[in-house]
């Protein structure tokens, strides 16, 4: 029996490799489904609000920023703060999920502080996109 192999990047290696995938063309979506993300997660299962208007938005590659954290030995990439206000209610929201524009899903995560209740017009939800490689 063979032991398996783990792929491992460099540091310098990661902050090119997430470079590189941000200058694809992203979409952030919220989802409202009460499931937390798993490797064998899609986008079917992660649906997104209805109404409310609602709408996903277009994640600009020049509006990354990518560190290398020596501390934790890892690299993050952040994206500014996005606010979403609902003109009517929709519901909990439950994290968000980024695809590409063809809707193949990229990656997804639970809001750590949420969910949130969008029952009302004017109701907010607002978080930072950040994508990280490197132990946990």
């Amino acid at each position: 029996r063979r032991g398996r192999l783990m792929l491992v990047v460099p540091r310098i290696a990661e902050r090119e490799l997430i470079e590189a995938w941000g200058r694809r063309p992203l979409v952030l979506r919220r989802f409202i489904a009460d499931v937390t993300p798993a490797r064998s997660t899609t986008t079917v299962e992660l649906p997104e609000p209805t109404g409310g208007e609602y709408a996903s938005k277009m994640l600009a590659a020049e509006q990354w920023s990518v560190d290398l954290d020596p501390v934790h030995d890892r690299t993050i990439a952040r994206y500014p703060p996005q606010t979403w206000t609902f003109g009517a209610g929709v519901g909990w929201v439950y994290g968000y999920a980024v695809t590409d524009v063809g809707g193949s899903l990229r990656w997804a995560e639970r809001f750590q502080n949420g969910p949130f209740l969008c029952a009302n017009p004017g109701d907010r939800v607002t978080f930072e996109p950040v994508f990280t490689l490197g132990p946990p």
